[in-house]
């Protein structure tokens, strides 16, 4: 069924002019297919050639005493706002002079708009609908991706568990509790049952401000304040994770893939899914139901939606929560998709465009993508490579391929890259949360060689960073 492989746009490439923008450059690349521009926080190059001159890099406006990963919305508000500070959840402690190295960056990156796009209309691509990024269409630009209180909104874990309650679908045991005396009841119901009880704080992801307490002291020390979503601990047999696009009439199903779970939090993807074909059929069901509410709320874009396969319950698929935006694996997952459309067929990005910015149908020339998402000639994987704890990119690591030309004449054969690396010197000052120091991304003909490759990328990528003592 396959005619061409797809390596860039078609429709919309001539109609906007497009930027691409996130901290990892080579993911936000891979998703919008060929942007006009790619901008990135402490990358000096993209990896890979045909954007080695066109990126624009905050890095190249800061002082070089404060070279570490800043926030999503640190990016943001350097492109599109005066006088943000930083974000001090994430560890950013900004002085005065990068006040006017900010500004700079984003005068810099005003003016290049002006010059390259002319006339056409500006798409910003970001990972996520921050109310930072808003000031993008502030700007006059268009941005990707639903509005950002309706992000806000599916971002907690809270609504969207009470959601998935009252459309049927299965959830874990439990409860959304409001208040530590609602929690502290709850707990000893729910770990007399299951041994323990895992915890969730309203605004965690990725396994972040998320833990399975054993007793009620934990619970009681918990790190965040409630609302927290409450369930009895399951022993996992599998956790999926569905990809969808929503748009204004209905919503288009993008496949299934197992999630890389480290004890409760995410690791990284594998495809396609293990999970049996009737299980993924009710994934499939479940999560077209939630986005025709997310869609009759206005939501435009992709979305993610997470699942858990129990032990205790392994004839259902629970939902566990809603991503209202790209995650690590959407560049190397919709660069496969890509590749199996036709020749003279709308992108992922284009279609993301048509929903999310035009707000119109989908075109009449439409591929049933259900049809491709379960394509098993190959598998692919994404882990992603964390550092905790202060240390310095002391190494750069080359990528040999793209999330997009990976699949290039693979042909049965596995191969690796490692993509979304920091520069060498970068320090990573060793706040709470462990810092991202790059992706790994695998391709290969079964899933234990896939895992293999990642093994092996991942301890190529550790060799970059070295602790500081």
């Amino acid at each position: 069924m396959r005619t061409k492989v797809r390596n860039k746009m078609r429709k919309n490439k001539n109609k906007y002019y497009t930027v691409a923008v996130g901290k990892d450059t080579a993911q936000a690349s891979a998703i919008t297919g060929s942007p006009n521009m790619v901008v990135g926080l402490n990358a000096t190059r993209y990896p890979g050639d045909e954007f080695s001159n066109r990126e624009i890099s905050l890095n190249s406006f800061n002082d070089p005493r404060f070279s570490y990963p800043p926030s999503e919305d640190l990016l943001h508000g350097s492109m599109a706002r005066a006088g943000y500070n930083g974000s001090h959840s994430t560890g950013e402690n900004l002085n005065g002079e990068y006040v006017l190295s900010r500004n700079a960056f984003r005068e810099m990156f005003l003016q290049k708009i002006r010059d390259e796009a002319g006339s056409k209309p500006v798409v910003i691509s970001t990972y996520s609908s921050t109310k930072v990024s808003d000031d993008f269409i502030n700007m006059g630009f268009e941005r990707t991706g639903p509005k950002s209180e309706l992000f806000y909104k599916y971002k907690v874990k809270t609504d969207p568990y009470n959601l998935a309650e009252s459309l049927d679908i299965p959830v874990g045991e439990g409860s959304v509790v409001y208040n530590m005396e609602e929690a502290v009841r709850l707990f000893p119901k729910l770990k007399d049952k299951y041994g323990s009880v895992f915890v969730s704080s309203e605004n965690g992801s990725a396994g972040e401000s998320a833990l399975q307490v054993t007793d009620l002291g934990e619970l009681v020390n918990f790190p965040d304040n409630p609302p927290f979503v409450m369930t009895g601990w399951v022993n996992k047999l599998a956790s999926p994770t569905s990809m969808v696009l929503i748009g204004k009439e209905n919503s288009i199903y993008l496949g299934l893939a197992d999630q890389l779970i480290e004890g409760v939090k995410y690791g990284g993807t594998i495809y396609p899914s293990v999970v049996d074909q009737r299980l993924q059929n009710q994934i499939m069901d479940s999560t077209l139901r939630i986005s025709d509410v997310m869609r009759k709320d206005g939501y435009r874009g992709i979305a993610n939606m997470d699942w858990i396969i129990s032990e205790e319950r392994p004839d259902e698929a629970l939902f566990t929560e809603i991503n209202p935006r790209r995650n690590g694996s959407s560049g190397i997952w919709l660069g496969n998709l890509n590749r199996y459309l036709p020749e003279d067929h709308p992108s992922i990005y284009d279609l993301e465009i048509i929903a999310s910015v035009e707000n119109k149908d989908w075109p009449s020339n439409m591929t049933d993508l259900s049809k491709i998402t379960d394509n098993r000639s190959h598998f692919w994987g994404m882990k992603l490579v964390k550092a905790k704890g202060k240390g310095m990119i002391v190494e750069e690591t080359d990528s040999n391929y793209s999330e997009n030309s990976i699949f290039n004449g693979i042909n049965g054969h596995s191969r690796r890259s490692i993509v979304g690396t920091l520069p060498s010197g970068t320090l990573l000052p060793g706040y709470r949360k462990a810092h991202r120091i790059g992706r790994v991304i695998a391709v290969a003909p079964d899933r234990d060689t896939v895992i293999k490759e990642l093994e092996e990328g991942t301890k190529e990528a550790n060799r970059s960073y070295e602790i500081i003592t």
